[in-house]
């Protein structure tokens, strides 16, 4: 069985039916994907903890003590882009996990309770740090035009 498998796949590799892809080709993939994946996962960090920050900076956890209207108020105060964004990325997080070799033999849902869970303490400890006060300061004080977290910074949070 072992030499026959063999010959047919020599023979589909003389025939030019299947192409040999050099060693390096799998190592730049495999390297690709997981700074990729490293890449996405420091992103979704920065954006969970500018989630955070801006439920603290609009004092939408202080509306609880104010009565009824509280869920009417929070659903219609959340970033719902910004919510979208992390969304999308956290799924293309999965897909990359999933590719990358990491997660071979775990199920879906296992992997996406512990990135859930992983990113989203990653981004407490990171909001509990003085990174958004001083982004707040930098962008109201200078020029400096980033296209999303700088409008976000100056004007969708209150401080």
């Amino acid at each position: 069985m072992k030499k026959e498998t063999k010959k047919s796949v020599m023979d589909l590799i003389s025939e030019d039916k299947i192409k040999i892809k050099s060693r390096f080709v799998f190592i730049a993939r495999s390297i690709g994907f997981k700074s990729g994946l490293t890449l996405l996962v420091v992103v979704l960090v920065f954006l969970v903890n500018l989630f955070f920050y801006f439920i603290k900076s609009n004092n939408l956890l202080l509306s609880i003590h104010y009565g009824p209207s509280f869920w009417q108020m929070m659903l219609h105060s959340l970033p719902y882009d910004l919510i979208i964004i992390i969304t999308i990325l956290f799924i293309i997080v999965v897909f990359i996990f999933k590719k990358t070799g990491f997660a071979f033999k775990q199920s879906a849902v296992i992997i996406l309770l512990f990135l859930g869970i992983a990113i989203t303490l990653l981004g407490l400890a990171l909001f509990t740090t003085n990174l958004n006060e001083q982004l707040y300061n930098h962008f109201t004080n200078s020029n400096v035009n980033a296209p999303y977290v700088g409008h976000f910074y100056t004007h969708r949070c209150n401080h």
